[in-house]
């Protein structure tokens, strides 16, 4: 596709950064592999990304929050796995025909061919699913929003949902956690690093039938729902303090700082 031909152009690019740097700041388990298979050499630092200030404003309510609503942040690239989403919608129609999926509007061009170049054909996949599983009056289409919107759109969701293929640590998540809607991921990447202590519920990769279970099960127990929140909310509050976050970044440069004098005293 497009968008495969896209990456292939400059994964070079981000090997040879791989290659000729001596120092990394990550935050999963799954990125700290990463570094080490391009460079065994290099010394990784485990350092937090603080989120936007909208993202301590709002706080998810179950008796606020818009009943059997679903929201997926991201839907154009197929690594995030909107169409597992969609096969999942697809199961739980029936029981919940109110079923709403609040999704990223989807780019779609009428000449096929651009579709191609452009690597729109995923998008002419998933309004495939749409119509087969009769979901068009289900989803409903936002533009690019702004942190407040955002924020305001986790806190009005029955749960946040993230079936990606590949992901390291999405800062989608990392939001809906703060904002404490409940979460259900998939099992890739550096997922498994953000979660845990049952802040979510996780399946594996590509398992819609898990997912609408699941699913299901969020929007029929409060109990369910309210746990994954509180869990979700007090994990995110202690990866997100602030102190902590920025007493840790100032260690790290100093230890760069340091391991630097200290090589070019041996090397003088």
């Amino acid at each position: 596709s497009g968008m495969k031909n896209v990456w292939k152009k400059y994964c070079h690019v981000e090997k040879e950064i791989f290659r000729t740097n001596k120092y990394f700041i990550g935050r999963t388990l799954w990125d700290k592999a990463q570094v080490y298979t391009f460079n065994i050499d290099s010394r990784y630092f485990h350092g937090e990304e603080l989120l936007r200030q909208e993202f301590s404003e709002h706080e998810w309510k179950i008796e606020n929050c818009e009943k059997y609503s679903i929201f997926i942040s991201s839907g154009e690239n197929p690594i995030k796995g909107l169409h597992i989403l969609l096969h999942a919608a697809g199961l739980l129609k029936a029981k919940y025909p109110a079923l709403k999926i609040y999704v990223p509007l989807l780019k779609i061009h009428k000449s096929s061919i651009r579709n191609k170049i452009l690597g729109n054909e995923y998008a002419n996949y998933t309004f495939e699913l749409i119509k087969k599983y009769d979901l068009q009056s289900n989803l409903i289409h936002f533009p690019r929003l702004s942190a407040h919107d955002m924020a305001l759109r986790y806190a009005s969701s029955h749960v946040f949902v993230l079936p990606s293929f590949i992901d390291n640590s999405p800062n989608s998540l990392l939001e809906a956690m703060k904002i404490g809607v409940p979460t259900i991921v998939s099992d890739t990447g550096g997922i498994s690093s953000m979660v845990g202590d049952g802040s979510s519920l996780v399946f594996p990769i590509g398992d819609y039938r898990l997912l609408a279970y699941y699913i299901d099960q969020v929007f029929q127990s409060n109990d369910l729902a309210l746990k994954l929140s509180q869990k979700s909310k007090l994990l995110a509050d202690y990866i997100q303090n602030t102190n902590r976050v920025s007493n840790n970044y100032y260690k790290i440069y100093r230890e760069i700082i340091d391991l630097n004098n200290l090589s070019a005293s041996l090397q003088g």
